[in-house]
């Protein structure tokens, strides 16, 4: 009987459908997995080291006979993020893979209730700085490079009852709670180093005077950033004093107090003060003392006519908020000065030594951080997970920031070695199928790329380089990961002492 019914189950049947009548067949021994990308991002961590080292150092201690394994949980969160979560309940779609599962082996990918459960149970005074150091360890070669540093912060407006959730700025939605993320990061890579988040009422940039404090500390025994640049919330005392202490350039944008108007109408009645610069800007300089500083600093001064400006096609639409009374929060009408004296103009202060001229399209380069802004606010989970614990939310907004950056570098060993965003490389790439059998006691990955030309010739440069560094045994894991940063970031001309020459097709570490 036994035999019977297996022979009728190779056999199938035949089923009729609306396009025509098929064979059905069954096979229930032949493991399938829609995420054949996971097999090379397997390959991929296990050839740097990033998934081990992110599991032996997570300071999640579990006690229960029945807890989940931390190798699990820390998985089930990498892959779920890296495949586009963005909310805890998509954490679900992977329950039950055990296909992929096994490619990163591991037993099991865990609930999103477990994952809330379980990483509730670090303590805080370790699940941000586990999350910071771990991403800082992955980009550690490319922050040693001279790199221009970009301090910002964003908001996140909310719809519940978070702990954090308080009225302050915030321009799309007037009168939402928020909080808001400060974020440090090299906006020219699309590479985010660190992120803290705060209440929605403390946006200005003293609230990142610790992380940039922090930072500060940390990479001082690598090399120190080129460049810190900020917006008008940084360019106060508080902030460019710790720039100053730790010998670092900085460049931020001023607030136009009452000091600031009349240098800049000083500089107005001197016609002669003012240079050319690049989009019909001019520049000028002087040195300024406003009353909150300690000395007199270097100020740059940019300004364009009114009627110069480019046009817009159509003017964004104007919102229109009849309650102006918001518990804890003041709305305070104020005139409209950006155009005052018929001209359009900011200013800067500046410890750099560079021309004016040159000063302001170095500045004007940090609007690339919005485009790291939209990444991970809508790609990355920056506005879905969100606990009832401001502690947890910045847990996952850092490990958020992990993923992002891993997918970052994966997606470089490709074939160009440019940065693409997930919303573009995760159709590209997630959209092919695996076979996972065995031969002759050997695992064997086959994926379907028939229809995807772009994915087939992308999967194979990287698979083919992760396989050539996985080869070369006399480098150590830490050489390994360190050449996976460089090839990953060749288009930019960065990480240049750990280019060395080929040998004989051996990769060799350069000589002292």
């Amino acid at each position: 009987m036994k035999k019977y019914i297996t022979k009728q189950a190779a056999c199938g049947r035949t089923i009729s459908t609306l396009g025509g009548d098929y064979a059905l067949k069954w096979d229930d021994e032949t493991q399938m997995s829609v995420n054949a990308h996971a097999a090379l991002l397997s390959q991929f961590a296990k050839a740097g080291g990033f998934f081990d080292r992110l599991v032996e150092t997570c300071p999640m201690r579990l006690k229960s006979n029945n807890a989940p394994d931390v190798r699990d949980l820390v998985a089930t969160v990498m892959v779920s993020m890296i495949n586009g979560a963005t909310r805890f309940r998509h954490i679900d779609r992977l329950h039950g893979d055990t296909a992929t599962a096994g490619l990163f082996g591991v037993k099991r990918f865990m609930s999103c209730d477990s994952v809330r459960r379980d990483f509730a149970s670090i303590p805080e005074d370790k699940a941000l700085p586990w999350a910071w150091r771990e991403n800082l360890h992955l980009l550690q070669d490319v922050i040693a490079e001279d790199c221009v540093l970009d301090l910002d912060p964003t908001v996140k407006p909310l719809y519940g009852h978070q702990e954090g959730a308080e009225f302050g700025y915030n321009p799309q939605k007037p009168g939402r709670p928020s909080h808001c993320y400060h974020t440090l990061c090299i906006a020219k890579l699309r590479l985010t180093l660190a992120v803290v988040v705060h209440p929605g009422d403390e946006t200005s940039g003293t609230h990142s005077r610790s992380m940039l404090t922090e930072y500060l500390e940390f990479v001082s025994s690598v090399k120190k950033p080129r460049l810190v640049r900020g917006d008008v919330s940084f360019g106060n005392e508080s902030v460019i004093g710790d720039c100053e202490a730790a010998d670092v350039r900085y460049l931020f944008k001023t607030k136009r107090s009452k000091s600031v108007r009349r240098a800049f109408r000083e500089l107005l009645a001197d016609p002669g003060a003012w240079l050319a610069s690049s989009e019909g800007w001019q520049c000028a300089e002087r040195e300024v003392r406003l009353d909150s500083w300690e000395k007199a600093r270097r100020m740059v001064f940019a300004r364009r006519p009114a009627e110069k400006m480019p046009k817009r096609r159509k003017d964004p639409p104007q919102r229109k908020f009849t309650q102006l009374e918001i518990p804890g929060l003041e709305l305070v009408e104020a005139p409209d000065e950006d155009y005052a004296d018929g001209y359009e103009w900011y200013a800067l202060v500046t410890d750099l030594d560079m021309d004016a001229r040159d000063v302001l399209p170095l500045y004007r380069e940090r609007g690339d951080c919005e485009n790291i802004f939209d990444e991970m606010k809508n790609q990355w989970g920056w506005s879905g997970f969100t606990a009832h614990s401001l502690k947890q939310t910045a847990l996952f907004a850092g490990m958020s920031v992990i993923a992002a950056n891993l997918w970052n570098v994966f997606t470089r060993l490709g074939d160009d070695g440019m940065h693409h965003e997930a919303v573009t490389s995760r159709p590209l790439l997630q959209s092919c199928i695996a076979r996972l059998s065995r031969h002759a006691r050997q695992g064997i990955v086959t994926i379907y790329t028939a229809t995807n030309e772009k994915a087939r010739r992308t999967y194979r440069a990287i698979s083919a380089f992760l396989a050539k560094v996985a080869s070369a045994s006399q480098l150590s894991l830490e050489e390994r990961r360190q050449r996976i940063i460089a090839h990953a970031f060749r288009e930019y001309g960065t990480i240049r002492r750990l280019f060395p020459p080929d040998i004989g097709g051996q990769m060799t570490m350069p000589l002292a």
